[in-house]
């Protein structure tokens, strides 16, 4: 595996699309440090949730916010950092700034930049126990619910259910 530290603009993109999710903002758990120690304490700027989970004490939520973004965009690039440290002996680190990219990319483009940035920072051992790992699968969650077509699909699928076009067909919506 050949890993490489995402470009800023990468992250952006990333943070855009979770600062666009509807209704409320973007949520996931900051898992505890594997040193025993206490997750991350909550601030304005960092968007961490002072409440803790009732079924794991040691959690803590985050939110992505305008206020929270650039500590979450530096906790991201370090996640990358790590792997490609781990990776190749490497002791390299960056800042991230937020700044907005270029320009807007569809649920699909948010998709597959959230898979080469997984495959990027994954390299550690512990990665499914990292904070980035539930963002990413929060923000993947978010994204494909906004795909054309996931709010009319249905929930469940009997052998009676039908399907988009059908319905769509019905409705006179194709």
């Amino acid at each position: 595996m050949s890993a490489f530290t995402v470009s800023n603009e990468h992250i952006a993109v990333l943070l855009t699309a979770g600062l666009a999710v509807d209704h409320k903002p973007l949520q996931w758990e900051i898992p505890a440090p594997t040193d025993g120690g206490l997750p991350l304490n909550a601030t304005t700027g960092n968007g961490v949730g002072a409440g803790w989970s009732i079924n794991r004490p040691n959690t803590r939520t985050r939110s992505l916010t305008r206020a929270s973004v650039d500590a979450i965009g530096q906790m991201l690039l370090d996640q990358n950092t790590a792997s490609v440290n781990h990776r190749y002996n490497d002791d390299d680190l960056q800042i991230y700034t937020h700044t907005p990219p270029r320009g807007w990319r569809t649920a699909v483009e948010v998709l597959k930049a959230i898979n080469c940035y997984r495959y990027q920072a994954g390299e550690v051992d512990n990665w499914t126990d990292t904070e980035a790992h539930h963002f990413c699968a929060a923000l993947e969650t978010a994204v494909i619910a906004m795909l054309p077509g996931y709010e009319e699909a249905a929930w469940a699928i009997g052998r009676d259910t039908p399907t988009l076009a059908e319905q769509h067909a019905s409705n006179g919506t194709i």
